[in-house]
């Protein structure tokens, strides 16, 4: 493959991985599954498989947080063809109440991922979630102008 082929796949596969975190942060099941191949696993601590297992940290997600929001930095992709694997910078906010306090944990995770092309396009293969260190703050809500749409 050439040079802009390459680029193409970059820029398909950094799509790929916004589509993992908006789907995420939505609570979007379905979207959130379709990264993943049929056969995919998500690596969270325990290996989850398949579209309903996959999707299964959203309903966690909505249990323990008001809103989450993870944000994306550096991916590093190395690729092979139609199989890839990369490393994913991640930031995620994780907004909850306790008592009569708002808190954001926020967690710096690393993704290290395997992909595949497929008749849809890229997907992921595997995914291993770690994270390296959390940090737990007060969270304040919004004043002003913004707080009134």
């Amino acid at each position: 493959m050439g040079r802009l082929d390459d680029i193409a796949d970059r820029v398909e596969l950094k799509d790929l991985i916004d589509r993992y975190c908006l789907a995420a942060d939505t609570r979007d099941k379905e979207g959130f599954a379709a990264v993943f191949t049929a056969d995919g696993v998500l690596d969270v601590g325990m290996e989850l498989r398949g579209a309903e297992q996959i999707a299964s940290p959203l309903d966690y997600l909505d249990l323990h947080y008001l809103k989450t929001m993870h944000f994306v930095g550096n991916h590093i992709v190395d690729l092979d063809g139609d199989t890839a694997t990369g490393v994913v910078y991640c930031l995620a906010h994780h907004l909850s109440e306790q008592g009569t306090e708002l808190r954001d944990t926020a967690m710096t995770i690393r993704y290290e991922d395997t992909y595949s092309r497929t008749d849809a396009g890229w997907r992921i293969v595997r995914r291993t979630l770690n994270v390296d260190w959390e940090e737990d703050r007060t969270a304040f809500p919004i004043r002003g102008p913004l707080s009134e749409l």
